[in-house]
């Protein structure tokens, strides 16, 4: 039996998100702040029966434009405000909870004893159960409640002079002490409900309580804050308790702890402890309290000493007296002796044994089996990341009869993980939205020839992980690109913001950056800018721009995003276009070119503000120069040049007066050289190749 699915609609910032799992080890990836810890304490109340859901657990829009609704009813007095609350339609309006959890199972190997009674769907085609967690208000105790609540909320409308909810300032003492007003009585004629249901949830059957529900599912979730200590005065122990948990499940230890009181009575007698102790206590004890029951005439029982051990107390024992220790230098140490991402290695790695032992036991094998870890990454390096996780999914796939669910912010984690097993939580809108990799990979890269999905693989192994936790993209052509980028986000005041944000770096070369489209662009809907060259044919002789405008691109990506279909001449599927086309792609207010089908993506380029530069390189010289590529200078103009600025760059012997472009050909073996000797220059770095200025501007807005 497996969680196939989790749909969420309501909660917090989720709305009408649906979650997929893997039969074997799912990987809930996000930043800080996507949803992830939400997505667990939702886990916890619902399929591990812990503790209930409270105001704040409800959409916080949905509270907010409940308020507003109610505030403008009463604005227009009592009549309209109960002729809002009897709308037929009201409970659409009111905040509410639903989840819905698709159990599948295999009809060949499967038992479903414990699942059958809501078995609703008997085609041969279906092989799952489909059950719903509702929290909701119900219709007569949520009408007498705000009933109830209305001279409260026309004293507050009355005082502070509203006449609608827009005059309500979010954050004002009045409105905070209303807003609380309302979600108590929302929370106190809200209740939980669970049910059975066919595929589409038209048909719903009450499940009873929710414990009929907590039944079938096997649940632990073990939280980021765990608590861990290494410092020299810890005697907790901690290990110890998990140690125990694990050997729980062994059959001998039942075996062994069955025999464990006896033994501990048959020392207890052999050491005479029950007579030593009515000797030198009891005896002296019994006789104050004979004298004193002399006095008032009330006589009292003797006291005296009997052992009762049971299997609880042989536990406690144990656990007390066993010490784990490391062995270091041929010496033993103690628990603290082991820095903290170890203590969280060996932590995690007994809760999650002890959870597979479990889920094999008699009792759990006909259930729903589901261990979530939150954030494993909490203490440890990159490398124990790494080798934790590849830990966990080769032991999830090996043991078989559970799933696992891992919520990380971890690069490591991610990197270590397939594509598929990926779901990445993303924060939109004050709202958590999903996105399945395993669908991305179903529809971009599975199907395709073998050689795509090579590129795709080698292309998202490298640069993909850093992707999922990104606010912004910048995909540039090389390192020194990457150098310039860098530090002009770092130098220029105008661009602060972008140094408060996680952007995310990926080198594509010229011909790679429309791969990354379907993922970066198209799924996770990342903001992002690719600085690229113009790259014509640089064996083409050009002293204007009526001689450059017929030109084509030879850049694969700009041919990709923007060109049209070939001539008839060209190689059928080819994409190409002409400089002047190219041109005129760029939007005169950004000075970036949009992408095409694409809102938050653009692309930026070289034109005649780089004085027509086909590279980099080239349009750095030209603007320090303010002069078109194909302007030439003297030797001894350049050599001048390179002493004055302190550039290093190559001066070709032949011709006597270069142009920028030979200057830049002749320096293609040193661009890293020549990259530094800028940057160690900051009045130079003042001057910026405008569609580089203006590619970050346009991220940064």
């Amino acid at each position: 039996m497996k969680v196939s699915s989790i749909y969420i609609d309501g909660y917090r910032r989720f709305k009408a998100q649906n979650i997929k799992f893997e039969d074997g080890t799912t990987i809930l990836a996000g930043a800080n702040n996507s949803g992830k810890t939400s997505l667990i304490d939702l886990l916890r109340v619902v399929l591990g029966g812990e503790g209930s859901l409270r105001a704040e657990d409800l959409s916080a829009s949905a509270r907010h434009e409940w308020f507003k609704a109610l505030v403008d009813a009463a604005v227009k007095g009592e009549d309209a405000y109960r002729g809002f609350l009897e709308q037929e339609d009201l409970l659409e309006q009111v905040p509410a909870v639903d989840v819905r959890l698709e159990v599948k199972y295999d009809r060949a190997s499967d038992d479903i004893r414990e699942f059958a009674d809501y078995l609703m769907d008997l085609e041969s085609t279906k092989s799952s159960f489909y059950f719903q967690f509702r929290f909701s208000a119900r219709r007569d105790g949520l009408i007498a409640a705000y009933v109830e609540l209305y001279p409260d909320i026309k004293k507050t409308i009355d005082s502070c002079g509203w006449t609608s909810a827009n005059d309500a300032k979010p954050g004002s003492s009045e409105f905070l002490v209303l807003q609380a007003k309302v979600d108590a009585s929302l929370v106190d004629c809200s209740r939980s409900e669970v049910f059975f249901a066919d595929e589409s949830y038209t048909n719903i059957l009450p499940m009873g309580t929710h414990k009929n529900l907590k039944r079938l599912i096997n649940f632990r979730a073990v939280k980021a804050s765990r608590a861990l200590d290494d410092i020299n005065e810890d005697k907790s122990g901690g290990l110890n308790q998990r140690l125990i948990e694990v050997a729980k499940e062994d059959e001998n230890w039942l075996e062994i702890l069955s025999k464990l009181p006896d033994q501990v009575l048959s020392a207890i007698q052999g050491l005479k402890i029950r007579e030593v102790m009515a000797d030198e206590a009891l005896k002296s004890l019994n006789a104050v309290i004979e004298s004193i029951s002399n006095t008032n005439g009330s006589k009292q029982n003797d006291l005296f000493l009997d052992f009762h051990v049971t299997e609880d107390h042989a536990v406690q024992m144990i656990a007390r007296a066993m010490q784990t220790r490391y062995l270091g230098a041929g010496v033993p140490l103690g628990e603290a002796s082991q820095g903290l991402g170890y203590s969280n290695l060996i932590y995690l790695h007994l809760e999650a044994e002890s959870f597979i032992r479990s889920a094999a036991s008699d009792e759990n094998g006909y259930l729903v089996n589901l261990l979530v870890l939150e954030e494993p990454e909490s203490h440890m390096h990159p490398q124990m990341q790494s080798a934790f996780i590849k830990h966990l999914l080769s032991r999830v796939e090996k043991v078989g009869g559970l799933q696992a669910a891992v919520t990380s912010h971890s690069s490591e984690i991610v990197r270590a993980s397939g594509i598929e097993q990926l779901r990445v939580l993303k924060s939109e809108d004050h709202g958590c939205r999903i996105v399945d990799l395993r669908d991305f990979h179903t529809a971009e890269i599975a199907g395709k020839s073998s050689e795509t999905q090579r590129l795709f693989s080698f292309l998202y192994a490298i640069n993909f992980s850093d992707l999922l936790f990104a606010d912004k993209v910048i995909m540039y052509e090389g390192d020194t690109e990457r150098m310039y980028i860098q530090a002009l986000i770092r130098e220029l005041p105008e661009l602060s913001s972008l140094r408060a944000q996680y952007i995310s770096y990926v080198q594509v070369g010229g011909a790679y950056a429309h791969v990354y489209k379907p993922l970066v662009v198209d799924a996770l809907r990342l903001k992002t800018v690719v600085i690229t060259d113009t790259d014509y044919d640089k064996s083409s002789v050009t002293s204007s721009f009526d001689e450059l405008k017929p030109l084509r691109s030879t850049n694969a990506t700009l041919n990709a995003l923007f060109g049209e279909e070939s001539a008839a001449t060209e190689p059928e599927g080819v994409k190409t276009l002409t400089i002047e086309n190219l041109l005129g792609k760029v939007s005169p207010d950004t000075g970036v070119a949009p992408m095409p089908d694409a809102q938050s993506a653009a692309v930026a380029f070289q034109s005649g503000r780089e004085g027509y530069a086909r590279t980099f390189e080239e349009a750095i010289l030209a603007v320090l120069l303010n002069a078109d590529v194909w302007s030439p200078r003297t030797q001894e103009d350049w050599k001048q040049y390179r002493e004055d600025s302190g550039l290093k760059f190559s001066i070709p012997r032949e011709p006597e007066s270069p142009t920028i472009r030979e200057i830049v050909l002749s320096t293609s073996n040193q661009k890293t050289d020549f990259m530094y000797s800028l940057l160690l220059k900051p009045e130079l770095m003042k001057t910026v190749p405008p569609y580089i200025s203006s590619a970050l501007q346009w991220l940064e807005s």
